[in-house]
């Protein structure tokens, strides 16, 4: 079976604001979507690699109740987690061991989105 997970929208208020969060704490650049029906911009993508938008749209909302989207946190997910705050967001667990499947956090972006975030060391 191919990755379970193939694409995920990110709501967001302000996607200028919202894009400087993510460039900050996932060390990413985000491409804005041209000729879309509403403001959004790309996680980095590739065939066969899941990936993503951040989108700004009347009829989706941040949230931190709901679905929980993972992030990769590379190699070592503490020095994303270590950028939320600067960038505007709140660290909501920090870098935390679930067994042979790594670590895990959570983070509150700038947004008010719950997003997890996911390392193996």
């Amino acid at each position: 079976m191919e990755n379970t997970v193939v694409w995920f929208d990110i709501p967001v208020k302000n996607l200028d604001r919202a894009m400087a969060f993510y460039r900050k704490v996932m060390g990413v650049e985000l491409a804005k979507m041209d000729g879309a029906p509403v403001p959004a911009a790309f996680f980095p993508f590739a065939p066969g690699i899941a990936s993503g938008t951040l989108i700004e749209s009347h009829d989706r909302a941040p949230s931190d109740q709901g679905t929980t989207v993972y992030l990769n946190g590379g190699p070592d997910l503490a020095a994303p987690l270590s950028q939320v705050e600067a960038a505007g967001g709140k660290v909501l667990q920090p870098k935390t061991a679930i067994g042979e499947h790594g670590y895990i956090g959570y983070f509150r972006d700038s947004e008010g989105n719950r997003v997890g975030i996911h390392s193996r060391h």
